[in-house]
């Protein structure tokens, strides 16, 4: 593979940036479809962090049979500063990410490569995740057509909307930048880091492809509350949305707002899975300690602005959460268990 690298210019080289922690169960699986890209001119950086199990001699193995590979080993410091390690040492003209959950179709890098490369003044593209959803979604927004380009304004727009292109990093191409993730921030991090991202970045367009080829490895929970990361990891996406409303001006006052919605979405979903908790569990130790009157007061301060662009039923909730938790949680597990009810009989 040195060979190849070598007939190619640096410009055209594409560093794929894998952070990996424990994932001895589907790395193989995410570097085997990373390797079997149809553009071949890659730097292929496996940033091990901290790995207890075997993922850091899988990664060894495969850098032994491909020269593309870089290994990085460190200790565990979390997905941002593993990815801002392997941006650190991209020398790619192009940086792409995948997770090590996941994996991807043979023409992923491809496709937004050359939507990239062919859309002058583009800095970053985008695509799909393979699912109905994804599918139906990108079909509107590029009206049937191979791919769409987007202006700054009309990127963030879909950027930050709750079912757009959102802000993941693996379904996206970016040009090499100073800007690095917030090792501070778990959650949203990535949100942030892009929109940084667009703003500091000259060029103004970005391009979407018409093409779901990402497969997502993590499922859902299906309960009525959302405990995916401790409260004290959530929280600081908080601190996520204030950087991004700090990077929009007030002429996008609609993207502002979006925020504060998402802010006070983040604020009802954290409460619901308190008040879910049994009420034994609900000391005012504990509550201190997951900074639930915090989320308490960011549920109230984005209240109001919140209520006036949801739709009826999410105004329902919010409301009952405002005035009775104590209704609400029965409330909830009543319309999920109809819910399931009624999926049962269609089938």
């Amino acid at each position: 593979m040195d060979d190849y690298i070598k007939k190619h210019p640096l410009h055209d080289l594409i560093s794929v940036i894998v952070p990996i922690y424990n994932a001895e169960k589907t790395l193989d699986r995410c570097i085997t479809s990373i390797i079997g890209q149809t553009y071949q001119n890659l730097q292929i950086i496996l940033i091990n962090d901290g790995s207890t199990d075997g993922s850091l001699s899988i990664c060894r193995r495969y850098a032994e049979d491909d020269a593309r590979i870089k290994v990085i080993n460190s200790s565990n410091q979390g997905v941002s500063k593993a990815r801002n390690q392997g941006m650190d040492s991209a020398e790619g003209f192009y940086w792409g990410f995948v997770d090590s959950d996941d994996w991807v179709e043979p023409t992923f890098i491809e496709t937004m490569y050359s939507a990239m490369k062919e859309t002058e003044g583009c800095c970053l593209s985008a695509l799909g995740v393979v699912s109905e959803s994804w599918k139906e979604y990108l079909e509107s927004l590029c009206k049937g057509e191979k791919r769409r380009v987007l202006s700054k304004t009309e990127g963030l727009d879909e950027i930050t909307a709750k079912f757009g292109l959102r802000g993941y990093l693996w379904n996206k191409l970016f040009l090499p930048t100073h800007n690095r993730l917030n090792p501070d921030i778990n959650v949203c991090e990535d949100l942030e880091f892009i929109v940084r991202y667009l703003y500091h970045h000259q060029s103004s367009k970005i391009v979407v492809a018409n093409a779901c080829l990402y497969h997502y490895g993590i499922i859902r929970p299906d309960t009525i509350y959302s405990d995916r990361y401790s409260f004290q990891r959530n929280f600081t996406a908080f601190q996520a949305y204030e950087k991004i409303i700090e990077q929009l001006p007030n002429s996008t006052q609609y993207l502002r707002d979006r925020i504060f919605s998402h802010t006070t979405e983040l604020a009802y979903n954290m409460l619901v899975t308190w008040y879910s908790l049994p009420k034994s569990e609900r000391t005012e130790t504990k509550a201190i300690e997951n900074k639930i009157p915090e989320v308490n007061v960011k549920f109230h301060e984005t209240y109001e602005n919140t209520m006036k662009q949801s739709s009826s039923m999410v105004r329902a909730n919010y409301f009952l959460l405002k005035v009775s938790p104590s209704l609400l949680i029965p409330y909830l597990h009543l319309k999920f268990h109809i819910k399931k009810l009624i999926g049962r009989t269609r089938k």
